[in-house]
């Protein structure tokens, strides 16, 4: 009988000695549960949002008008403004060169020396020629001197019936013969001081000196060779003035004059450089249809070099405006260039038509209008109907979310079951009553 009542007491004692383990558990539970939902509650609320309402910050710019003036653009080959060849006018050997090609000079400035041995030697014989014409003339002019004198004693004599007539006619042959004498011998002096002439003038040829003032190019000549007249043997190029040729369509040939002001540009070169149309051709190119022109253009620093490509523009009208907005608000490729604009907050692709640039701006020929607020940012991300925020008027701060859970949000469960847990010696309680 008292094992039965111990066995009872016992029993009874069992859940008031359990209920208390049970509500620690459930407390050091519901804690765990409640803060892994804080957690992921927070990431939620610092995480951005992805779905469709998410917005992108863009820069805006508005399109504007550009007032300009209409150019026409050509390609162009520059050309030095004055080029020389370097040339033998005599034949010889070539003894001495006196330049380093690529050396500035000036007109005159001697730069190749011929052997003169030949010319020389001619020179002295045909200078001995002259000096043994010259002295014989003395004696010729005696002859006429003398022939003369007899030929008028014989008139006279003849004429008062004192000499024959044969007499006067020998007289006269006589002066006839010394007067051609003469002729012949002035004759040989002249061809002889000719001769003498013409070589001195060659042996100061012996010297080739610089036909302009420039830049000593294209070297091709040695010494020791024989140089033949009129071979190229080097070239002197000034380029203290540049000449940018141009071909110009039939379209544009009313509106280019000679005198008008025109603009060089050069690749890899910033800098502009101003020119004047001197040059137009009279009739136009059978083969292209095209017009040649000349663009003269001063290079007194020699920036610009011969023989490279340029952009020529010349002015080909008055004044106009034209629609611009940001080169980098343009995306697309050939034929299919698009932009977009911001459409109170949300960004709308539009289809353009390009024109040409200014700097950092691009003419925009169709698909916008003045003041059209354009997207300059971002654009390779955007698609159409995508929400945008302009980068000058930043986002509103998020609005803080109560910390009181409601019905059907996360913290709701972890409230109630946290509520429970802290009532759970009330539970206990209520057991221990019923029991």
């Amino acid at each position: 009988m008292i094992k039965v009542l111990e066995k009872v007491k016992m029993e009874k004692m069992k859940p008031k000695k359990v209920i208390p383990y049970l509500a620690i558990i459930l407390l050091v539970i519901t804690g765990f549960i409640f803060f892994r939902y804080m957690d992921s509650w927070a990431g939620i609320q610092n995480d951005p949002p992805v779905s469709g309402d998410s917005k992108t910050t863009v820069e805006v710019r508005k399109a504007e008008t550009l007032t300009i003036l209409p150019t026409s653009t050509y390609d162009a080959t520059l050309l030095a403004g004055e080029e020389g060849v370097v040339g033998a006018e005599v034949p010889g050997k070539v003894v001495q060169i006196l330049f380093e090609e690529g050396e500035m000079v000036k007109k005159g400035t001697p730069l190749i020396v011929l052997d003169s041995q030949d010319l020389n030697d001619q020179l002295k014989a045909t200078q001995a020629q002259l000096a043994a014409a010259q002295a014989t003339l003395p004696k010729a002019e005696a002859n006429i001197a003398i022939s003369q004198r007899n030929y008028d004693n014989a008139k006279a004599l003849y004429e008062a019936g004192a000499a024959a007539a044969n007499d006067l006619s020998d007289a006269e042959t006589a002066l006839k013969v010394a007067q051609a004498d003469l002729a012949a011998l002035q004759a040989n002096i002249g061809a002889a001081q000719s001769g003498v002439d013409r070589l001195q003038h060659s042996l100061a040829k012996l010297v080739i000196k610089a036909p302009a003032a420039g830049f000593v190019e294209d070297k091709n000549v040695a010494v020791g060779a024989y140089v033949a007249p009129g071979a190229p043997l080097a070239m002197v190029k000034n380029t203290s003035t540049i000449q940018a040729v141009i071909k110009i369509p039939q379209a544009d040939a009313a509106k280019i004059k000679v005198g008008q002001k025109a603009k060089v540009r050069v690749s890899g070169d910033s800098q502009e450089y101003d020119g004047t149309v001197s040059y137009i051709s009279a009739a136009a190119s059978m083969a292209s249809r095209t017009f040649m022109a000349k663009v003269e253009v001063p290079n007194k620093d020699n920036k610009l070099k011969a023989g490279i490509y340029a952009n020529v523009d010349i002015v080909s009208g008055s004044e106009a405006s034209v629609l611009v907005i940001p080169l980098k608000a343009v995306a697309g490729s050939e034929g299919s260039y698009y932009v977009f604009t911001d459409d109170n907050g949300v960004a709308r692709r539009s289809a353009v038509t390009l024109g040409k640039t200014y700097d950092d701006q691009i003419e925009i020929k169709s698909g916008l209008t003045e003041g059209a607020a354009v997207i300059c940012s971002n654009i390779n991300v955007l698609q159409d109907g995508d929400l945008i925020v302009p980068a000058e008027q930043p986002t509103a701060p998020a609005e803080e979310q109560p910390l009181a859970a409601t019905a059907g949000h996360p913290l709701a469960a972890v409230t109630e079951l946290s509520l429970a847990a802290v009532t759970g010696q009330s539970l206990v309680a209520a057991t221990e009553q019923g029991e």
